[in-house]
């Protein structure tokens, strides 16, 4: 696949939390390199990516047809969200800050027989030309940047209609932040700069993309699924104990 590029980069005004958080990515695609099972993981199927967490079946629906879109996984990872859209025949580009997760996407997508363009790319200064991309898949990524930096690059690469899916974990309540510091800091899942998304960063994220929808998963012990209602169409209490949330500039159906 031939990639576009770009000429001029955008400046970097974090070095630091930028090489923090290429080192803590690249320690965990490590660890997972030499586990037991890192090549049966390689083989994983599209169903089981779909299910293994409540909200990812809903979320990638939202992109829509992929069939022979120009489709960005930004932060792409492990690859498993790469490597299903590349199989439903969208033209694929994955960027990883981690090198170490931008061989492991490259190694599933050669087990998985799909063909992806990966490219090593710090979130916030990506070397594609404005307007490059039909659509933008982000899991779990937003979280880890400067909100405006980070919306105002996608807005910049993403064409006038295209679609953006984000899906991030939310802290809305109390209850939740202290089970993310329970149950993630202590186990070394959770970087130091991180900053799960709130409120006023779906006002902020409204701000840039006016026609956004944010619908809220997972409860903790109580709701595994959707919990009802999409801001900033409806908002609820019960919306701010959720643990994940998905965002769109796509019109979400009530469920």
């Amino acid at each position: 696949m031939r990639l576009p590029t770009r000429m001029s980069w955008k400046p970097e005004n974090d070095l630091s939390r930028l090489n923090r958080e290429r080192t803590f990515h690249d320690s965990q695609a490590y660890h997972r390199s030499v586990s037991s099972n890192y090549q049966d993981n390689l083989k994983l199927s599209d169903k089981w990516y779909l299910s293994h967490a409540s909200w990812i079946d809903h979320a990638i629906n939202l992109l829509g047809p992929v069939e022979g879109k120009y489709i960005l996984d930004w932060g792409c990872g492990h690859g498993m969200a790469s490597t299903l859209l590349a199989r439903r025949g969208a033209r694929v580009v994955s960027t990883d800050l981690s090198g170490g997760y931008c061989k492991e996407a490259r190694l599933r997508a050669s087990v998985q027989g799909v063909e992806l363009a990966v490219v090593q790319a710090d979130g916030i200064r990506l070397p594609f030309p404005d307007g490059t991309f039909d659509a933008i898949w982000g899991h779990a990524m937003l979280h880890h940047l400067n909100t405006g930096l980070a919306l105002a690059e996608i807005a910049r690469v993403l064409k006038p209609d295209g679609r953006f899916v984000f899906c991030d974990p939310f802290e809305g309540s109390i209850v939740i932040r202290m089970s993310r510091k329970l149950a993630g800091w202590r186990k070394g899942h959770r970087t130091d700069d991180e900053m799960p998304l709130n409120w006023s960063i779906l006002s902020t994220i409204l701000r840039i993309f006016p026609k956004a929808t944010a619908t809220f998963w997972d409860i903790p012990c109580l709701k595994a699924g959707r919990i009802p209602g999409s801001w900033p169409t409806d908002h609820s209490i019960i919306q701010s104990f959720s643990r994940y949330v998905v965002v769109s500039n796509q019109d979400v159906a009530p469920t």
